[in-house]
């Protein structure tokens, strides 16, 4: 025990006396020059918030480039600091001290507890830089961004990068930040993919790394998630919050257009089902199962004899999700109220038309027409009418029914909600087309 004491506090002494010159430079930032001739830029955007920048280049502190440019900071990131002090290579605020090795290793301790304990310099590698903390045996770590199917990741590594995909192990979001239950949180300022290995490839030590040429990284002291959390969103912005009715009810290209397929044997696939067998997945020849699902929509439009059942009752938003057209005829008088769509000259005969033995008798379209339909004629004013609507969609013309209804849209505004949302039904019935026909 005596002997890990005298270690520790020797190690402590070494790395105390060995940072050649520190520089305060104005009221939040430090230089530190190292031995190898090298700066170290030190700057605090708070308390308990510091920068650390080093470009072996001998490039200033500033932000990563991005294309198409953007930032990832907010425009006011800084809080108030006050009573920065230096002596020898330790930088003292509040509580906090941060100790400088010669090669600019870092030690930070906070109310005398030990926080961060850099166990290498930083390696400024030809294609990328990296950093070694250590860890031990009680410290958790989490965040990394969206990191499918992950929550703590301790013993683990992380790719810092987007692999496109959703499924278990798959990063669709990345985020270069993460926080220990040591008290500290990390956020490396870059739009560079990295890899973070809390302890996979070495037992005891967390390496993250960047596909950068500089250091650039923030460091935060904090006690517990909230206020960790909270001091990455004073430098990052508030997440967003939607109100309820901005939510959605399902991710619709995971469902409409991904699916998944049986691995070819002898083949690696995402996932292994209950089935024992792997399944990956897939966006190819799905053009049928998209017609299929149309097709089973437009099917489901309810006969007069469904109508005459329903007509008793008030319809309710459950109903939309079964037969969305007869959800909004249900819904009509309400959602229409006194000022209905003006109906054409020879209305009656296309109802007429329309209702003949309670169902639709139309001749059926040659495929190839549609397209040359689709894009060479234009809908008559004299027809724009939601009645010729329909037609147009159990016709398969989407286009000229999408038409029809942002002309009625823009002629009765008063019925922003009602007409949008057909808008968005058919827009989305036209995309689902096209990529049929591709």
């Amino acid at each position: 025990m005596k002997k890990i004491i005298i270690s520790t506090l020797l190690m402590t002494i070494t790395l105390a006396a060995s940072a050649q010159q520190l520089t305060r430079m104005n009221a939040t930032t430090v230089q530190v020059h190292l031995e190898n001739k090298q700066n170290l830029y030190i700057d605090f955007y708070g308390p308990h918030i510091f920068r650390l920048f080093q470009d072996p280049r001998g490039g200033i502190i500033r932000n990563p480039e991005a294309n198409p440019p953007a930032q990832i900071l907010t425009d006011n990131p800084r809080r108030k600091v006050e009573g920065l002090t230096l002596e020898g290579n330790t930088i003292s605020i509040g509580d906090l001290r941060i100790s400088i090795g010669h090669d600019g290793e870092l030690l930070v301790t906070n109310n005398g507890k030990e926080i961060i304990r850099q166990t290498s310099p930083t390696n400024f590698a030809r294609s990328y830089v990296s950093m070694t903390l250590e860890q031990s045996p009680n410290d958790w770590f989490y965040g990394g961004g969206v990191q499918n199917g992950r929550f703590s990741h301790k013993g683990q590594s992380i790719d810092i990068r987007n692999t496109n995909n959703w499924v278990d192990g798959g990063v669709s979001s990345p985020t270069p930040f993460f926080w220990s239950t040591r008290g500290y949180g990390v956020m490396w300022h870059t739009f560079a993919p990295g890899t973070y290995d809390f302890g996979k490839s070495k037992a005891n030590e967390t390496t993250i790394s960047h596909d950068a040429s500089y250091l650039d990284i923030f460091f935060m002291i904090d006690n517990g998630a909230v206020a960790l959390l909270n001091d990455f969103y004073q430098l990052t912005g508030n997440p967003v919050l939607v109100p309820k009715f901005g939510f959605y009810q399902g991710h619709l290209n995971a469902y409409n257009r991904d699916y998944w397929k049986e691995t070819e044997p002898g083949k690696n696939g995402f996932m292994t089902f209950e089935d024992g067998k792997q399944y990956s997945e897939s966006q190819k020849d799905n053009g049928n199962r998209t017609t299929e699902l149309i097709n089973n929509f437009l099917g489901s439009m309810p006969n007069d004899e469904d109508k005459e059942r329903k007509r008793g009752r008030k319809p309710t938003p459950a109903d939309a999700a079964v037969d969305y057209v007869a959800y909004l005829e249900q819904c009509g008088d309400d959602i229409l109220g006194d000022s209905a769509t003006p109906q054409m000259k020879g209305q009656n005969l296309i109802d007429d038309f329309i209702s003949r033995d309670g169902r639709i008798i139309l001749p059926e379209l040659e495929e190839e027409s549609h397209d040359t339909q689709e894009a060479t004629e234009p809908v008559p004013d004299d027809i724009c009418t939601e009645t010729m609507a329909q037609i147009y969609v159990r016709q398969g013309r989407y286009t000229q029914a999408l038409e029809i209804i942002k002309r009625l849209h823009t002629a009765s505004p008063g019925k922003n909600a009602y007409y949008a949302d057909q808008i968005r039904f058919l827009e989305k019935l036209i995309i689902n087309n096209k990529n049929k026909k591709q």
